[in-house]
């Protein structure tokens, strides 16, 4: 009943937020949805949406320290 519908609706968020092409909007709603599939009790489905959205956060924090500081300052 409601969980397959809202199971439904956090997989339609993640293909929404791929279609804008944004990383900063998928590492969001990879975080959101994993929640829902952790409450479905589907943890191995949520770790690995929290470990892809904790990766693009990590990629988009390199990203932006080496646009604001060029190449010299870029951590590895």
């Amino acid at each position: 009943g409601n969980n397959l519908l809202a199971m439904a609706w956090a997989d339609r968020r993640i293909t929404l937020a791929e279609a804008t092409g944004d990383p900063r909007t998928i590492a969001v709603m990879f975080s959101s949805v994993s929640t829902r599939y952790s409450y479905a009790g589907a943890p191995a489905t949520a770790r690995a949406l929290l470990e892809a959205s904790a990766g693009l956060a990590r990629e988009l924090a390199g990203n932006f320290q080496f646009e604001q500081h060029g190449p010299h300052h870029r951590r590895a």
